[in-house]
């Protein structure tokens, strides 16, 4: 089979979404109050339409941003949204702020919005933070994760550095309040733990109470330790060598290498796993799942980065390996559902795309290729946006649907592809921490 020109689905894409109604109303019918969110909704599609325009690939493609950005301002005016990167007001701004010519439109609507978005990270996120570290207590996963808290903000306002003061001390302070809260320790249930325990009390919705009364160390990079580890390197490489978090990030690296469960199968991290399996690095009855959303991928993608950062070789050297463990496990082994960026085949596509820019490591490239030959057999100009993924409906069962959404739908996966055809893309994966 020849291979599909990256013009063909984009252009055929592009088609598809230019009618925001039709969108929009196949939005509305799955989740209507959550139709505008980056993950899953209008702001993704946003985005993918935001990175066409900074390409000029459409001469129409400025109206139809306009024509999102419309709808979505007068949805953020109806409904409330929280302040989260991939659910709420952060994602929304990110996708605005992607259509706007590095911020040179809208300018009126994106300050109005970040003025708000600071305002709400103090609020909910900073100051509880900080009660709980002068309370000496733990917090739930999502006042600290990529997904719904500090680390996605931090994602997000890395890549508006020097847009305005209060931007970047917002940034300052998210870092320094985060790193405050990982360095400390205290006892818990009888044992000395790290910052980034959770505790049992409030588990994540994905986590069975009965499975961990003791509570957890949730290594997600979507929703746990990974991700905190990604954005502190992050704001690191963008903007300043704060030695506080610079310390967090060696201790919190060398603790997840030491928690590396190496088998025959390869490298192995659980998506959480209890104190005693992580004393052990023994996760018997786990499931591996080696996707971004979690497992080898997306964790040693950060190690290297955080071995490049601090000139450690022998981070490096373990994530390179680590790397390279997955392509020795058989594909079933990988656990993908499908073909989405959250724990689809477009995500492991992304993430060897930006572990060969950093290593140059041949294997990694030609695995690169064949992940990319391997997406692209699942586009379908009969589908009605190119790309269909899996959706997990309520009873656990499997579901082939017409999704144009980021994280689980054809706009990530076809910006995958734009990105592994285009060496120069611009980083719009920042908000997946993955550079």
């Amino acid at each position: 089979m020849n291979k599909i020109d990256t013009a063909t689905f984009t252009d055929f894409f592009l088609s598809k979404v230019s009618n925001i109604d039709d969108v929009a109303k196949s939005l509305d019918s799955h989740n209507p109050v959550g139709s505008i969110n980056l993950s899953n909704g209008l702001s993704g599609v946003l985005t993918f339409l935001g990175i066409c325009k900074s390409q000029k690939l459409d001469t129409e493609i400025s109206e139809t941003c306009h024509k999102y950005i419309k709808t979505i301002s007068e949805k953020l005016q109806n409904n409330h949204y929280d302040l989260s990167l991939y659910q709420g007001l952060t994602g929304i701004i990110y996708s605005i702020y992607l259509s706007s010519n590095n911020g040179s439109e809208y300018q009126s609507l994106i300050n109005t919005l970040e003025t708000h978005l600071r305002e709400e990270i103090l609020r909910h996120l900073i100051l509880p933070i900080e009660k709980a570290i002068d309370n000496n207590y733990l917090l739930h996963p999502s006042y600290l994760n990529l997904s719904s808290g500090i680390s996605g903000i931090i994602a997000y306002l890395t890549l508006r550095i020097d847009s305005c003061r209060e931007n970047n001390e917002t940034l300052d302070k998210c870092t320094q309040t985060l790193t405050e809260y990982l360095e400390k320790s205290l006892v818990y249930d009888g044992k000395t733990i790290p910052g980034w325990y959770s505790p049992y009390e409030e588990p994540l919705h994905y986590l069975d109470k009965h499975k961990y009364p003791n509570g957890s160390f949730v290594l997600s990079h979507a929703y746990g330790i990974s991700g905190y580890l990604a954005a502190l390197t992050t704001y690191l490489e963008c903007r300043q060598k704060s030695q506080n978090t610079i310390d967090l990030v060696e201790k919190l690296s060398n603790w997840l290498i030491n928690v590396t469960e190496k088998k025959s199968g390869g490298y192995f991290w659980p998506i959480s796993a209890s104190y005693e399996e992580i004393l052990k690095s023994q996760y018997s009855g786990h499931l591996n799942r080696d996707s971004w959303f979690c497992g080898v991928p997306s964790m040693a993608l950060t190690l290297y980065r955080v071995g490049k950062l601090l000139n450690k070789k022998d981070f490096c050297n373990f994530a390179e390996n680590a790397y390279i463990s997955i392509f020795e496990k058989t594909f079933k082994d990988w656990n993908l559902i499908a073909t989405q960026l959250f724990y689809g085949r477009a995500g492991v596509l992304l993430t060897t795309h930006r572990m060969a820019l950093l290593t140059n490591n041949q294997l990694l490239i030609n695995q690169r290729s064949k992940l990319e030959d391997e997406l692209l057999r699942y586009y379908n100009s009969s589908n009605i946006f190119g790309f269909r993924s899996v959706e997990i409906t309520e009873g656990g069962n499997y579901s082939w649907e017409d999704n144009p959404g980021l994280l689980f739908g054809a706009s990530g996966i076809i910006l995958t592809l734009m990105t592994v055809n285009n060496p120069e893309f611009i980083n719009w994966d920042r908000i997946l921490l993955i550079t």
